[in-house]
């Protein structure tokens, strides 16, 4: 089985896992409209790398398809 070093987002961003120090959501408002994110901090970067998506639902799948891309099933989903 081969393990996966790597992602390519939107066919314009390559990320390695080991690259990675964080991965968050957040949301964007202004005046105009409001931008659902996925901010993606990696190790040479101060600023993260921002996907900016319409609605909540698509950030969530998106997010969580990221993870599993970078990760495999090598994580864990705590709430406080």
């Amino acid at each position: 089985m081969k393990e996966t070093s790597g992602i390519i987002i939107n066919e314009e961003i390559f990320i390695n896992s080991s690259q990675v120090v964080k991965i968050d959501k957040g949301v964007k408002n202004s005046e105009e409209n409001i931008a659902y994110t996925i901010n993606i901090y990696m190790t040479n970067n101060v600023l993260p790398i921002i996907l900016n998506l319409d609605n909540e639902n698509d950030r969530d799948v998106i997010f969580n398809k990221i993870v599993m891309e970078l990760y495999g099933h090598n994580y864990a989903y705590v709430d406080f």
